[in-house]
């Protein structure tokens, strides 16, 4: 008599905006072939255009064990950026449920739950949501709300503890691990085991220059990398090379990734206000995929993160650790904590050039007392967000002990 197949359990992975990271958080996801061979995958994305490629390439090279659906929310704003968010997430995650009560899926992780828990605050929202509630992980991406106060904020703050509180999701894992002692104050001990510490995943280089493959660099480069806007602080560095030529003789500026409008026209006119800006700055204006980033960082001696008024986690940073580099950024917020607390490079308070520039001081004197340690430092920091590590972090709080799956 023929067995009877046994169908997997599925487990759906909710992403309601999709944006460059989200490629590098999916193949994290699917790399772990033990829960592949435990689960099927079903990953649900809001995105205004389709990923056809990826999705078709990963489909293909997995086969059953991962399907993906696209949820189209359209480009119509709705009264500003964070009515939109909502309406955006309720629609994606809305029709994730439909399809998740249709197939069974009895696991779900929900991959940047910031809007969607400012959603759940709305009083009666629950209700609309009755089959994810206690089914789901998620991940809170933007820790503001709890570093800083002010009459918004602490709105949003207590209400995303009483979203806590309600059980909605099984373990709600912060990328901010800084904030998790004073929520868990918040919060009170019964609800220990409710907040977790998010993985922030990296994986190797599948290509890893070797040192003859390097171009041989007459000066120390600083590298700066991703979408370059205000927020990214990029012209900081611009103003520091424009007004300090003699400080920075030895230095080379790397700027890797897409220049956006907000700062385009400043940015034009600090390269030529900046003496030899040829030999002194280097820009990639072009996205930069997670995987082609690892050769610039390979070509770089420290890398330097001179966000304004970011909160939350940088995957640069962990990719700089996880390269063994120091990294230098602003003291406010979890990047400042942990610069300072994980040994990784140098702060500074304020957001001026010449602060900038003696944070580079800074930190050479550390790697002349103390290389090792740093090194050791950014080892120990980037293992704790290894890409093997991400899948599982998202998917124990959700099962009985699995077998086969594990933390490590």
């Amino acid at each position: 008599m023929k067995k009877k197949s046994v169908r997997k359990p599925i487990w759906m992975v909710i992403e309601p905006f999709f944006y460059p990271h989200s490629e590098g958080y999916l193949r994290a996801i699917l790399q772990d072939k033990t829960i592949l061979q435990t689960f099927d995958i079903v990953y649900v994305y809001g995105a205004e255009t389709s990923q056809q490629k990826l999705m078709c390439e990963l489909e293909q090279a997995l086969s059953s064990s991962f399907r993906s659906i696209r949820v189209d929310y359209g480009q119509r704003e709705f009264f500003g950026h964070g009515i939109t968010a909502l309406f955006r997430n309720w629609k994606v995650i809305r029709a994730a449920q439909k399809l998740g009560v249709k197939e069974g899926a009895e696991l779900i992780s929900i991959l940047r739950a910031d809007d969607f828990i400012r959603l759940l605050i709305i009083p009666g929202m629950h209700v609309f949501f009755k089959y994810i509630r206690g089914r789901s992980t998620g991940v809170f991406f933007n820790s503001r709300c709890f570093r800083e106060s002010s009459f918004t904020l602490n709105i949003l703050s207590s209400g995303a503890c009483r979203v806590i509180k309600s059980s909605f999701f099984k373990k709600l894992l912060f990328l901010d691990h800084g904030i998790r002692k004073p929520i868990q104050k918040l919060l009170g001990p019964s609800y220990d085991n409710v907040t977790g510490e998010a993985v922030d995943p990296w994986t190797e280089a599948e290509h890893v220059l070797c040192p003859d493959q390097l171009a041989a660099e007459d000066k120390r480069t600083l590298l700066t990398l991703g979408a370059h806007s205000v927020r990214k602080g990029t012209v900081l560095l611009l103003r520091m090379f424009r007004d300090y030529p003699e400080e920075l003789a030895n230095y080379k500026l790397l700027i890797v990734g897409p220049v956006r409008d907000d700062i385009r026209e400043e940015f034009d006119e600090l390269l030529t206000e900046i003496k030899n800006s040829s030999d002194r700055v280097e820009c990639i204006d072009r996205y930069v995929s997670d995987r082609d980033s690892w050769s610039y960082f390979q070509r770089s001696d420290i890398v330097v993160c001179p966000y304004v008024n970011f909160h939350g986690s940088s995957n640069v940073v962990i990719r700089a650790a996880a390269a063994g580099l120091p990294v230098i950024t602003p003291a406010f917020g979890f990047l400042g904590e942990v610069a300072e607390h994980s040994g990784l490079g140098v702060t500074y308070k304020n957001q001026q050039p010449s602060e900038i520039l003696q944070a580079i001081f800074d930190v050479e004197k550390l790697l002349l007392e103390n290389a090792a340690e740093i090194t050791s430092n950014c080892e120990k920091y980037a293992q704790r967000h290894h890409a093997s590590l991400y899948a599982a972090s998202l998917l124990l709080p959700l099962t009985d002990p699995v077998q086969g799956i594990s933390r490590a």
